[in-house]
């Protein structure tokens, strides 16, 4: 059971990407906590502050997941990241929190700005933005880039662990000759395809999308869904996967 604190793309567009690669979402262990619909109704989810860490633990209380997202960390608080004694009371909370309701809390964070040159070498734990109290206190952080051998593929792999890591791997979305999307996942270093899924028409994404958001005889321009038919057209897979560091 999963619960999401969305602070980006909400709801609706989660549900319009897992739509478009069908990939099906049973509502009862997925849920999704959109920040600014929390927001809309002054409910804080400012996780440093004590209002809104209380709400944070009531919605993971409430659903009782067993992985909570934070997407991305940034939005769920409001100090300075790279001063190390604003950040560490947010991560003793969480990790308090964590292991109170047992429960795994997954950081989606971004990447320092990197230089041509340190951009061809392979994602470090130092490259996490804001102070190293994250890398102190996370039981493993996740690198996710492009994959240095072909450009289309992402590039996984563990970059610290306080346990066992994973074999790293790689995997790609894209859209075949007959329009369908296919994800494939590369676990080994000759690039053999070891796992892939055919999703949904294009054509027929942006259709079910329309029936979704207007009435029948409902008028509307294009510029209202041209950002949706882009995104289900294309099927970028920078737009479905946006960890870079967890």
């Amino acid at each position: 059971r999963v619960v999401i604190f969305s602070g980006e793309g909400g709801l609706p567009m989660l549900g319009r990407r897992a739509s478009s690669l069908k990939w099906k979402i049973n509502p009862d262990n997925v849920k999704v906590i959109d920040q600014y619909e929390m927001n809309l109704h002054d409910v804080s989810l400012l996780i440093d502050e004590d209002d809104g860490f209380s709400n944070f633990k009531t919605f993971v209380k409430v659903n009782r997941p067993d992985v909570v997202f934070l997407d991305s960390f940034i939005n769920f608080h409001s100090v300075d990241e790279n001063r190390s004694y604003l950040m560490k009371p947010i991560f003793l909370k969480l990790i308090g929190f964590a292991r109170e309701a047992n429960i795994a809390i997954v950081l989606i964070h971004h990447t320092r700005k990197r230089t041509v040159k340190e951009r061809l070498s392979e994602l470090h734990q130092d490259d996490a933005v804001g102070s190293g109290v994250l890398n102190r206190y996370v039981a493993m952080l996740i690198g996710l880039e492009d994959s240095k051998e072909q450009n289309d593929l992402k590039y996984v792999h563990c970059l610290k662990a306080w346990e066992k890591s994973f074999a790293p791997f790689r995997y790609r979305i894209f859209e075949n000759e007959s329009g369908n999307g296919v994800l494939e996942r590369y676990c080994n270093s000759s690039g053999s395809v070891n796992e892939s899924v055919q999703v949904q028409n294009s054509k027929e994404s942006v259709w079910q999308y329309l029936l979704a958001t207007f009435k029948r005889d409902e008028w509307f321009k294009f510029e209202d869904i041209e950002l949706e038919v882009r995104t289900l057209t294309k099927i970028k897979s920078a737009n479905l996967f946006q960890i870079t560091t967890a």
